[in-house]
């Protein structure tokens, strides 16, 4: 389903996803972040931002901030407030 045609249903899966700590999971939602709608990128970067035990391993600090350029505002400011939960790499290291 994350392959869907629909953008809507890829978001809704996406969405879904995130609530779950399975480690098939975050390399779906790291991969949605690359999807070409906005509502799917919104949604995996809600989801990853909530598995702060992740952050190094996936580099979702860099993968975030990517994401502060990306064309869509409501991507913009999902992945700043994203970057507030996880913290900055100096927070992390401690």
């Amino acid at each position: 389903m994350v392959d869907d045609s629909d953008s809507g249903v890829r978001a809704a899966v996406i969405e879904a996803l995130g609530s779950f700590h399975d480690p098939r999971i975050p390399p779906v939602l790291i991969q949605a972040l690359k999807d070409p709608a906005a509502m799917v990128r919104q949604a995996a970067v809600i989801g990853l931002s909530v598995r702060t035990e992740l952050v190094p391993e996936l580099d979702l600090v860099n993968r975030f901030t990517e994401h502060l350029w990306d064309l869509n505002v409501q991507v913009c400011q999902q992945s700043a407030i994203a970057l507030g939960r996880i913290g900055t790499p100096q927070q992390l290291m401690r």
